[in-house]
């Protein structure tokens, strides 16, 4: 219960294989098999499997999976496929719910409905019901994966649950034209890609993690215009391609000169920078509904307030649009052209605006 047992897997792998003999030839399966030579060789795993198939001593227990075993087994059969903020969230409520048990890991097969039920609990003292909900749908899809390889059984205790927690969902909050412009002083006084992160949250409405993800071939061109592609990002939606406004591009180009395509431009993981960010932000305004997502809540807010089309903003936002929608996922020029006109009203609103 304390930690993951490193011959889990193959004892799991061996009854599978002799419970398939046994079926397969029920009176003479074991005919094979020596178990006093094999025990006195000294491998106990095989002689546990033997045991747990013929009835003798089921070890059954001693050898289930582990939650921290089947979050890996996840992460390299589905993880790989999921996007990074997905890949980060999977772990971190793994860890929160082993937090919560006050255990490093714990067999998979003994969690209960009931530790689920208190687990949400606890959740919901701190969390919104969404966040709750997350939450507990990720340590499900952890737990289906483990059934489908046959290392658990019976029901999912992660599955069927009431979710609990406040049905408030928290308002991010704009931050004030005094206060964006004391944010741009003191960035004026960090490293140029750092600065260049807020920029592109404050004039692209990007979210962070799709930011810190950019990789050197993001960056294109198409015609006269700049943007760079956001491969994955919140929703499938999000794919998107997004103008860079002009007074950008130099750092941009700048930052992706000697990179290899796949070379992330930013040496700073969104995590980090959201905690850098917050100490930065907190000398400048204590509100923590004012964070760098008020960035684009702000953008989103002048592509509004310049009577920018919604379907344009969803686009360039990476909101559920039409399916008749192809506008920078294309990057045809013309399209690409219209996008970043569009782009152009809400950052002049924002400098002339917000700035000044």
């Amino acid at each position: 219960m304390s930690g993951a047992n490193p011959d889990a897997a193959r004892f799991r792998h061996i009854v599978r294989h002799l419970q398939a003999d046994k079926q397969d030839n029920p009176y003479e399966w074991d005919e094979p098999y020596d178990v006093r030579e094999i025990e006195r060789a000294g491998d106990i795993v095989f002689v546990d499997a033997y045991t747990t198939v013929n009835g003798a001593n089921d070890k059954s227990a001693h050898y289930d999976i582990s939650l921290r075993e089947a979050l890996h087994n996840w992460e390299v059969k589905h993880g790989v496929n999921k996007s990074l903020e997905t890949q980060r969230k999977v772990p971190n409520t793994v860890k929160l719910f082993l937090n919560f048990l006050e255990v490093q890991d714990v067999s998979l097969q003994s969690v209960s409905r009931r530790d689920v039920y208190d687990f949400i609990e606890y959740l919901a003292q701190h969390y919104a019901k969404n966040t709750v909900s997350g939450h507990i749908s990720r340590l499900k899809v952890v737990w289906e994966l483990a059934k489908d390889r046959c290392d658990v059984t019976g029901d999912n205790p992660f599955h069927g649950h009431t979710m609990a927690g406040t049905s408030e969902t928290k308002k991010y909050e704009l931050f004030t034209p005094t206060e964006l412009q004391a944010l741009c002083k003191s960035l004026d006084e960090t490293s140029r890609d750092r600065r260049l992160i807020f920029l592109l949250g404050l004039f692209t409405g990007a979210r962070l993690s799709e930011i810190c993800n950019i990789k050197a071939g993001n960056i294109q061109q198409a015609g006269e215009h700049y943007y760079y592609h956001i491969e994955k990002g919140k929703t499938k939606d999000a794919t998107r391609n997004v103008p860079i406004p002009s007074e950008l591009v130099a750092d941009m180009l700048a930052l992706r000169e000697g990179l290899a395509e796949n070379d992330l431009l930013f040496s700073v993981d969104s995590k980090t920078y959201s905690r850098w960010f917050s100490v930065l932000k907190s000398s400048v305004v204590d509100d923590s509904r004012k964070v760098f997502h008020s960035l684009r809540v702000g953008f989103s807010t002048a592509l509004k307030r310049c009577d920018v089309h919604e379907r344009y903003a969803a686009e360039i936002l990476g909101h559920k649009r039409g399916e008749t929608m192809s506008y920078g996922y294309y990057a045809r020029e013309n399209e690409l052209a219209l996008l970043a006109r569009q782009c152009d009203k809400a950052v002049s609103y924002i400098q002339s605006t917000w700035l000044l």
